[in-house]
């Protein structure tokens, strides 16, 4: 999950991953706290330390060229239904979770503009009829719970509630609209980064295991390369 909603897309290069290239090895290296918690390191520093599945998440779900934007958290969704549904359905994603991240990115900076995206997605294959509803689903109902969360948080903090027009941004068709084309385009651009969605899931499984083992090593950092070709990791000395 990503806190810098500022930075730009690049709209070229964003277009480039959702045609056919070729499969890649990428080397991360990931930072692990006295709490047993891991961070991937970043040249501009957008994922937060996490639990092991959070660490996938940012490895798998998220792409080495994403820079923390709510287009990009959009497009870990769509991601992640691609890979986890052959084992979870259309419940591999969900508006809860949805709503957890778009709130948590307002806590980490309190600026709803950060929320509303400005822009489409680039042209793509429209994704079968069933998978393009659950993400309108998660979309609606993942954004009316964020609206509530983030009243209820200025509520508790003492601050004035919201201009009603900046909320009915949030949550308008075009905002709305606009989410669910970024993650049908995160789940194309997941297709061809991950051709065999069920091996992934194994090879997340796997690497969420060897965190585990990594943490009681309790190292400062510790660098990994993914194969994406192969479908495989390995820890580097």
């Amino acid at each position: 999950m990503g806190g810098n909603p500022r930075r730009a897309v690049n709209w070229e290069t964003a277009s480039r991953l959702c045609s056919s290239r070729a499969l890649m090895r990428t080397t991360y290296r990931i930072r692990i706290n006295p709490q047993r918690q891991f961070q991937v390191v970043q040249a501009v520093q957008w994922a937060a330390y996490g639990d092991a599945w959070l660490c996938a998440h940012d490895l798998f779900h998220h792409h080495p060229d994403d820079d923390g934007s709510m287009h990009c958290e959009a497009m870990s969704f769509g991601a992640e239904l691609w890979i986890a549904y052959p084992g979870a359905g259309t419940d591999a994603i969900s508006p809860l979770s949805f709503a957890g991240v778009t709130s948590a990115v307002y806590e980490h900076r309190p600026d709803l503009r950060g929320l509303i995206l400005r822009r489409g997605a680039p042209p793509m294959e429209a994704l079968e009829e069933h998978l393009q509803q659950r993400l309108g689903e998660v979309v609606d109902d993942g954004l009316a719970a964020a609206a509530r969360h983030i009243e209820g948080h200025r509520e508790a903090a003492g601050l004035r509630p919201r201009r009603a027009a900046a909320m009915q941004a949030l949550t308008s068709p075009l905002n709305r609209g606009r989410y669910a084309q970024w993650m049908a385009f995160g789940y194309r651009r997941a297709e061809r980064r991950f051709p065999s969605a069920r091996k992934t899931q194994r090879l997340i499984e796997s690497f969420q295991a060897f965190l585990g083992t990594a943490a009681e090593g309790s190292g400062a950092c510790i660098t990994v390369e993914i194969d994406e070709a192969a479908l495989c990791f390995r820890q580097l000395a």
